[in-house]
């Protein structure tokens, strides 16, 4: 399933969504997972980068578990999803996952006439 959330600028003008989950899988046979998002506060003068970024791990039950950290200069932390989601976000990273392909429907039978 895919979450998103909408979050507005300091201004409270503009409004920026983004998903956990983006599916294409339908055209590309890929799935883009949400694996970090980059944000900005200040002006374009000064400001300061922050980041979210999902846990990478080979460990599938960590991978799985929707694991989030935020990182910011020195300091690291653990998140929650929500946490992300709320985040208003200047730039976003996905990874993306290649899915099986759909299997090809079933050509539809045609209906014999009667005669």
């Amino acid at each position: 399933s895919s979450s998103s959330l909408s979050s507005s600028d300091e201004d409270g003008d503009a409004e920026t969504e983004f998903q956990l989950q983006l599916d294409y899988h339908h055209h590309q046979n890929a799935v883009y997972d949400l694996a970090a998002v980059i944000v900005h506060s200040g002006n374009a003068s000064h400001g300061h980068y922050t980041t979210y970024r999902r846990a990478v791990s080979q460990d599938q039950e960590l991978r799985d578990s929707n694991t989030w950290f935020y990182i910011s200069d020195e300091t690291t932390q653990r998140v929650s999803q929500d946490s992300v989601l709320r985040s208003e976000a200047y730039m976003l990273f996905y990874h993306k996952r290649t899915v099986p392909s759909p299997a090809p429907s079933p050509a539809p039978s045609s209906p014999l006439s009667a005669s």
